[in-house]
């Protein structure tokens, strides 16, 4: 676990840890920044076999553990918002300089579920490429009603059978969203939320979001 300094919206100061995974070798390796959903790190959203095909891939990773932000005075802060990971996101790729082997030019973030909604909340923000995110991935979040052009490339990816989110609310905000040049939606059928245990659909997940940030971090 590595530690980080993040700044909220309502301007306290918390601090949280992140889960650090590196591929074998020196770097420096492109960084996804992983957001977990409400459901936190235990099974079955556990995040294991998402950091071990990053790796594969080449990729870094770092697992935001929002369930261990404390404020000033080291009080944990159990309740927080989809924007709140926005900021812990934020706070994190900040810190990522003082980590050895990182690729500082090419971070990414991977939001699931609740995480997928702040994942879709920084690729709407203005500020984006200025935080230093190159590609976002909003892996089954709960899609919003109002529709903002990313600023950065991102992908929504959602199973066919999910029954934690609207698979059909998602389907229309990527409906509105296909004028972007830098959207990708991939719709896996029969997959459920936790998309990535479906065998049916593992390689075209897997192949599709390779090809996303092979694209989005060249």
């Amino acid at each position: 676990m590595i530690p980080f300094a993040v700044r909220l919206d309502d301007g306290r100061d918390v601090t949280l840890s992140g889960i650090l995974t590196k591929p074998s070798g020196s770097g420096p390796f492109p960084v996804i920044l992983m957001l977990p959903g409400g459901g936190g790190l235990y099974t079955p959203y556990c995040y294991a076999a998402v950091v071990e095909r990053f790796a594969e891939w080449g990729f870094a990773t770092v697992i935001i553990a929002s369930t261990t932000a404390k404020d000033s005075g080291g009080k944990t802060l159990f309740e927080y918002s989809f924007v709140d990971q926005a900021n812990h996101a934020r706070g994190t790729r900040a810190m990522l300089n003082e980590i050895d082997g990182i690729d500082l030019d090419r971070v990414a973030v991977w939001g699931f579920s609740r995480g997928g909604m702040a994942a879709l909340y920084l690729a709407a923000s203005p500020t984006t490429k200025t935080d230093g995110f190159k590609a976002i991935i909003a892996a089954a979040p709960h899609c919003p009603s109002k529709v903002v052009m990313p600023h950065a490339p991102l992908l929504l990816v959602i199973g066919g059978e999910d029954k934690s989110v609207s698979v059909e609310i998602c389907r229309e905000y990527a409906a509105r969203l296909m004028e972007a040049r830098s959207f990708e939606f991939l719709l896996l059928p029969g997959a459920p939320h936790v998309f990535w245990q479906h065998p049916a659909t593992a390689t075209l997940s897997d192949s599709s979001i390779k090809s996303f940030l092979s694209n989005a971090l060249q």
